[in-house]
């Protein structure tokens, strides 16, 4: 090991090192001997061979069951084999030596590779040395970039206890160690070592936030004011004295919180925000104070085990699937769980390659970019392929997925997300992966109150006001795309896309009605954002004709126009 010894930094240590196993040595005299033996039994043939032809010349008239005779008698008068042999064409002697020198310089570069070959796990990495006289190789590999390490052993290695190991990953292809001695405890080693720089890593950035926190926490008492600078220094302060900094601290926060209104919201703030989803909202809520809890235990010096957290969203589309990913990437980093929180949002054709052998490294990348945050699969179902069937390229991307998950605990964050039935058969469709995934959580669709809400509130949050004819023919169009779509509804996709058709038609009428002289006392404020009844007619109808382009639309529209005789005719009746 001198040579790798020379290369490790000072605090780096030797966890585990690879030992040749004996059938290396076997397999190097195996060389040796073969070249010798090929080479006998060259020359033994072709000096047959001579001998033969020079009988045929001397005795042309010999019966062939003498033949044999005459060839050993030729042999003999030649001086034997060996003389035969010298007195030969040279192209002959070339032959053979060739054979014992291939022989001989197969044995010798696997003696040089047996003394030079040096297998050596860090707690950072895996160094792989060997020099012989015809392979050079240096191999220095982060453990981090290491997806496979897998053992292999024929029959006859595990007989005596020796196996080779395939290693892959993040810019390492298709490396295998030579024989070694239990190959199943090196990978063992690496894997122990990964979760080790995983936790590491989990500790640093901890200590990085909790030094961020402390250096914030200094600054903002040190910029809270003059007053508490003095009291600082002095450490003598009268009653009214205090009253008069405390004034001062509270003007000053007076005058911050106008920048403080730009801030992004906290994790917290966003799910507050939320309207509906109220089982989800304590589903996070249990998840933050689990991670709490869990740093209480580790101030407290009680043990505390490592956990993952991998999602399972189930619901039609618009349910809040993707929106809640992002706030809890945001709240988990906010937790300290995660370190961006960041959310890389891909479907199947990001993750399966259209030729063999892609799959793989495709999607380990997406992966790794998701490293620190989440990775949102959208239709996680469409890894399965066409009619739920598992193919070569799935299997790929499936089993790479689960390594991750498996290999890289704490360090991101999968959720997968669809329609309930398919993802039911997707989680059922490799043992490991209900496994893998901790929560299951469940989006229910949007009642008609809770979307009426959702418009009003993009409308509030965009500074739009709706009209008071709008806002009753609101909740009838609400209520008509519920009974149009059924169970399919798009739920808040739905109320998106007809909110920016409303704002398409209210820019028409706008502009087409704005006079130069409209921009006083307000008109032209009032004007430009007030949605009027027939702004959010214009784009119902342009919502319910892009949702519904196929063939079946004119079954849709004659539901619809039934629909909204039915309602009409209602209201009559009940005097509205």
């Amino acid at each position: 090991m001198a040579g790798i010894e020379q290369i490790l930094r000072p605090d780096e240590k030797i966890r585990a090192t690879g030992q040749l196993h004996w059938i290396y040595t076997a397999r190097m005299l195996f060389w040796l001997v073969a070249g010798f033996f090929t080479a006998t039994v060259f020359v033994y043939a072709v000096t047959g061979w001579e001998a033969g032809n020079l009988a045929r010349e001397a005795f042309p008239h010999l019966p062939q069951a003498e033949f044999q005779s005459a060839k050993q008698y030729m042999l003999a008068q030649g001086g034997g084999r060996i003389a035969v042999f010298r007195s030969m064409h040279p192209v002959f002697l070339l032959f053979a030596a060739g054979f014992c020198g291939t022989g001989f310089l197969f044995f010798f570069n696997m003696l040089s590779l047996k003394s030079t070959t040096e297998i050596v796990l860090t707690k950072e990495r895996l160094l792989y040395n060997r020099h012989g006289l015809m392979v050079q190789y240096s191999g220095d590999f982060n453990i981090s970039h290491i997806q496979k390490a897998v053992p292999e052993s024929g029959i006859l290695g595990r007989i005596l206890g020796y196996g080779t190991v395939h290693i892959s990953g993040n810019g390492i292809v298709g490396v295998s160690l030579p024989p070694i001695r239990q190959p199943k405890e090196l990978c063992r080693a690496i894997e122990e070592a990964q979760k080790a720089k995983i936790l590491r890593e989990q500790e640093k950035e901890r200590e990085r936030k909790e030094e961020q926190e402390r250096k914030q926490k200094q600054q903002g008492g040190g910029g809270k004011g003059r007053g508490i600078q003095i009291n600082l220094k002095t450490q003598n302060r009268d009653a009214d004295r205090e009253m008069s900094e405390n004034q001062e601290e509270k003007q000053e926060e007076t005058k911050k919180e106008k920048p403080e209104k730009n801030k992004e919201p906290s994790a917290q703030e966003q799910i507050d925000a939320l309207i509906g989803l109220q089982s989800i909202k304590n589903t996070l809520e249990a998840i933050r104070y689990k991670i709490a809890y869990k740093e209480r235990r580790k101030k407290a010096g009680a043990p505390v085990e490592s956990f993952n957290l991998h999602f399972v969203f189930r619901g039609n589309p618009g349910t809040g699937k993707t929106t809640v990913a992002r706030i809890l990437g945001a709240m988990l980093r906010e937790a300290g769980y995660l370190a961006r929180g960041h959310v890389v949002e891909v479907s199947a054709k990001d993750l399966i390659a259209k030729y063999v052998g892609q799959t793989a490294p495709q999607t380990a990348e997406k992966i790794e970019e998701a490293m620190g945050g989440i990775l949102f699969i959208d239709e996680a179902y469409s890894l399965l392929g066409h009619g739920g069937e598992k193919g070569s390229f799935s299997d790929d991307a499936i089993s790479t997925l689960l390594q991750f998950m498996e290999n890289r605990r704490g360090t991101f964050v999968v959720v997968a997300a669809g329609y309930p039935e398919e993802m039911e058969k997707f989680v059922n469709s490799n043992p490991g992966l209900r496994s893998r995934f901790t929560e299951f959580i469940d989006f229910p669709d949007f009642s008609e109150e809770e979307l009426f809400r959702i418009f009003t509130k993009m409308a509030r949050d965009r500074h739009y006001t709706l009209s008071g004819a709008a806002r009753k023919y609101l909740r009838e169009a609400v209520r008509e795309a519920l009974a149009v779509y059924g169970s399919r509804f798009p739920n808040a996709r739905f109320i998106r896309n007809f909110f920016e058709n409303t704002i398409r038609y209210l820019a028409v009428r706008v502009m087409r009605e704005l006079e130069p002289d409209d921009t006083e006392d307000g008109a032209e404020d009032k004007l430009i954002s007030r949605m009027e009844k027939d702004d959010m007619e214009k784009g119902f109808a342009k919502t319910i004709a892009a949702f519904h382009h196929n063939s079946k639309h004119e079954e849709y529209d004659l539901r619809l126009k039934t629909l909204r005789g039915t309602f009409r005719e209602a209201a009559g009746l009940c005097g509205l």
